[in-house]
Protein backbone atom coordinates (compact mmCIF):
# COMPACT_ATOMS: atom_id res chain seq x y z
CA UNK A 1 0.00 0.00 0.00
CA UNK A 2 1.29 3.40 -1.06
CA UNK A 3 0.98 6.13 1.50
CA UNK A 4 1.65 9.75 0.75
CA UNK A 5 1.88 12.16 3.62
CA UNK A 6 1.45 15.87 3.27
CA UNK A 7 1.24 18.01 6.37
CA UNK A 8 -2.24 17.57 7.89
CA UNK A 9 -3.31 15.38 4.89
CA UNK A 10 -2.90 11.72 4.09
CA UNK A 11 -3.86 9.82 0.88
CA UNK A 12 -3.96 6.04 0.72
CA UNK A 13 -4.05 3.96 -2.46
CA UNK A 14 -4.56 0.24 -2.91
CA UNK A 15 -3.10 0.23 -6.43
CA UNK A 16 -6.37 -0.97 -8.05
CA UNK A 17 -8.01 0.90 -10.85
CA UNK A 18 -11.76 0.91 -11.09
CA UNK A 19 -13.34 1.01 -14.53
CA UNK A 20 -16.94 0.69 -15.58
CA UNK A 21 -17.67 -2.53 -17.46
CA UNK A 22 -18.93 -2.24 -21.02
CA UNK A 23 -22.53 -3.29 -21.59
CA UNK A 24 -22.83 -6.60 -23.42
CA UNK A 25 -23.69 -6.48 -27.11
CA UNK A 26 -25.49 -9.80 -26.74
CA UNK A 27 -25.76 -12.43 -29.43
CA UNK A 28 -25.78 -11.17 -33.02
CA UNK A 29 -29.14 -11.78 -34.69
CA UNK A 30 -29.66 -13.30 -38.12
CA UNK A 31 -29.31 -10.92 -41.09
CA UNK A 32 -32.69 -10.38 -42.76
CA UNK A 33 -34.31 -8.49 -45.64
CA UNK A 34 -31.45 -9.08 -48.10
CA UNK A 35 -32.34 -7.44 -51.42
CA UNK A 36 -30.62 -7.22 -54.74
CA UNK A 37 -30.37 -3.69 -56.12
CA UNK A 38 -30.69 -2.94 -59.83
CA UNK A 39 -27.38 -2.85 -61.64
CA UNK A 40 -26.49 -2.43 -65.32
CA UNK A 41 -22.85 -3.53 -65.12
CA UNK A 42 -22.08 -7.06 -66.30
CA UNK A 43 -20.53 -9.35 -63.67
CA UNK A 44 -21.45 -7.07 -60.77
CA UNK A 45 -23.84 -7.64 -57.87
CA UNK A 46 -25.29 -4.95 -55.57
CA UNK A 47 -26.88 -6.04 -52.29
CA UNK A 48 -28.53 -4.25 -49.37
CA UNK A 49 -30.00 -5.58 -46.11
CA UNK A 50 -31.50 -4.46 -42.82
CA UNK A 51 -28.73 -3.12 -40.53
CA UNK A 52 -28.14 -4.83 -37.19
CA UNK A 53 -27.40 -2.87 -34.01
CA UNK A 54 -23.87 -3.36 -32.65
CA UNK A 55 -22.61 -5.04 -35.85
CA UNK A 56 -18.94 -4.23 -36.37
CA UNK A 57 -18.92 -5.68 -39.88
CA UNK A 58 -20.78 -8.01 -42.19
CA UNK A 59 -19.39 -11.06 -43.97
CA UNK A 60 -20.97 -11.62 -47.39
CA UNK A 61 -20.33 -14.99 -49.03
CA UNK A 62 -21.03 -15.87 -52.66
CA UNK A 63 -20.78 -19.20 -54.42
CA UNK A 64 -21.65 -20.24 -57.99
CA UNK A 65 -24.44 -22.75 -58.46
CA UNK A 66 -24.30 -25.53 -61.01
CA UNK A 67 -27.80 -24.81 -62.31
CA UNK A 68 -28.90 -24.67 -65.94
CA UNK A 69 -32.36 -23.40 -65.00
CA UNK A 70 -33.52 -20.96 -62.37
CA UNK A 71 -33.66 -22.71 -58.98
CA UNK A 72 -37.18 -22.70 -57.54
CA UNK A 73 -38.23 -22.35 -53.92
CA UNK A 74 -35.74 -21.94 -51.14
CA UNK A 75 -32.40 -23.67 -51.14
CA UNK A 76 -30.20 -24.65 -48.26
CA UNK A 77 -26.57 -25.63 -47.83
CA UNK A 78 -27.26 -29.24 -48.93
CA UNK A 79 -28.45 -28.03 -52.37
CA UNK A 80 -25.13 -26.33 -53.14
CA UNK A 81 -22.34 -28.36 -54.80
CA UNK A 82 -19.50 -29.11 -52.39
CA UNK A 83 -16.77 -28.67 -55.01
CA UNK A 84 -17.25 -24.89 -54.95
CA UNK A 85 -16.10 -22.88 -51.93
CA UNK A 86 -17.78 -19.77 -50.56
CA UNK A 87 -15.95 -16.58 -51.52
CA UNK A 88 -16.05 -14.16 -48.56
CA UNK A 89 -16.24 -10.36 -48.70
CA UNK A 90 -16.34 -8.00 -45.70
CA UNK A 91 -18.15 -4.69 -45.42
CA UNK A 92 -19.09 -2.25 -42.65
CA UNK A 93 -22.25 -0.68 -44.08
CA UNK A 94 -25.32 -2.85 -44.64
CA UNK A 95 -24.67 -2.95 -48.38
CA UNK A 96 -22.00 -4.16 -50.80
CA UNK A 97 -21.03 -4.20 -54.46
CA UNK A 98 -19.28 -7.39 -55.58
CA UNK A 99 -17.46 -7.29 -58.92
CA UNK A 100 -15.79 -9.90 -61.09
CA UNK A 101 -18.59 -12.50 -61.06
CA UNK A 102 -19.26 -14.63 -64.13
CA UNK A 103 -22.24 -13.39 -66.18
CA UNK A 104 -25.16 -15.76 -66.88
CA UNK A 105 -24.34 -17.91 -63.83
CA UNK A 106 -26.58 -18.35 -60.78
CA UNK A 107 -24.92 -17.51 -57.47
CA UNK A 108 -25.91 -18.36 -53.92
CA UNK A 109 -25.43 -15.46 -51.49
CA UNK A 110 -25.54 -15.46 -47.68
CA UNK A 111 -24.67 -12.81 -45.11
CA UNK A 112 -23.87 -12.77 -41.41
CA UNK A 113 -23.03 -10.01 -38.95
CA UNK A 114 -20.05 -9.90 -36.62
CA UNK A 115 -20.08 -8.13 -33.27
CA UNK A 116 -18.05 -8.12 -30.08
CA UNK A 117 -19.09 -11.68 -29.19
CA UNK A 118 -18.51 -13.13 -32.67
CA UNK A 119 -20.62 -13.99 -35.70
CA UNK A 120 -24.40 -14.28 -35.82
CA UNK A 121 -26.43 -16.68 -37.94
CA UNK A 122 -26.34 -16.60 -41.73
CA UNK A 123 -29.19 -15.01 -43.63
CA UNK A 124 -31.40 -17.19 -45.77
CA UNK A 125 -29.61 -18.07 -49.01
CA UNK A 126 -30.48 -15.73 -51.84
CA UNK A 127 -30.09 -17.05 -55.40
CA UNK A 128 -29.28 -14.47 -58.08
CA UNK A 129 -28.54 -14.64 -61.80
CA UNK A 130 -25.60 -12.40 -62.65
CA UNK A 131 -26.12 -10.38 -65.84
Amino acid sequence: MLKLEIPNTSIASSGFRHTKQRASAGVMPKVEAVKRLPDEISGQLKLKWKPIDNAGLYEVEVRPLDAKEEPTGTIDEADIPTDEKWEAHSTRPASIVIIGLTPLIYYAVRIRAKGVKGFGSYSDILVVLII
